[in-house]
């Protein structure tokens, strides 16, 4: 028997992995650490989606008046620029962006970010001795007609990595497992969303 073959590969889902390599990266890390730390302090039991041990900010990290704020902003729209291949620089864009803070126990349950163009995760305080099981960020197979299927795929798990992130999109669910360590990790997390495309959205 002859046969042609022509694969096709539908509806791919790219997640984009990334370093921060600017010079400043860890006066910016510490930077959004000490400010975490300070208002975790004045803001007790402001946890919102976190289970266990742990502390949400408010949503406004890249409009405060600090240097590592506008370095935080300026990283935001560099990846996810790389992301969708455009200079986001000239666009009007619609940032939500809040630090998290997990304390031994402490996770994130399995949700989406609905309603955004993009997402993302930065990690700027990261313990020694995390692996693949500890804090990670997982990513089910988005297939739902997939699910209990013998064609769904493994679970997508990365580790937190000081200096490191990912950008994805934002209707990919996913959810955090326990962070086992003794000290605390932190990492920033983000919503954004250029306003013409939100606008285009809205009118069709």
């Amino acid at each position: 028997m002859t046969i042609s073959i022509d694969p096709q590969f539908l509806f791919p889902t790219p997640i984009l992995c990334f370093r921060n390599d600017n010079i400043n990266v860890e006066e910016m890390n510490k930077g959004i650490e000490s400010y975490v730390m300070d208002q975790c302090n004045k803001e007790k039991g402001n946890q919102y989606s976190i289970i266990g041990d742990g502390w949400h900010s408010s949503s406004d990290l890249t409009e405060l008046d600090y240097q590592w704020s506008r370095d935080l902003k300026s990283l935001i729209l560099e990846v996810c620029g790389h992301y969708m291949n455009r200079d986001l620089s000239k666009e009007e864009i619609l940032i939500d962006a809040w630090a998290v803070l997990l304390n031994k126990g402490g996770s994130s349950n399995y949700h989406c970010h609905a309603g955004w163009g993009l997402s993302g995760v930065y990690y700027t305080t990261v313990p020694e001795g995390i692996d693949k099981d500890n804090g990670s960020i997982h990513f089910p197979d988005f297939r739902s007609g997939a699910m209990a299927s013998i064609h769904e795929m493994p679970t997508a798990v990365f580790p937190p990595n000081e200096g490191t992130g990912f950008v994805f999109q934002s209707w990919c669910p996913h959810y955090v497992t326990p962070h086992i360590q003794d000290k605390p990790r932190i990492s920033v997390s983000w919503n954004m969303i250029s306003k013409g495309d939100k606008d285009s959205r809205l009118n069709n």
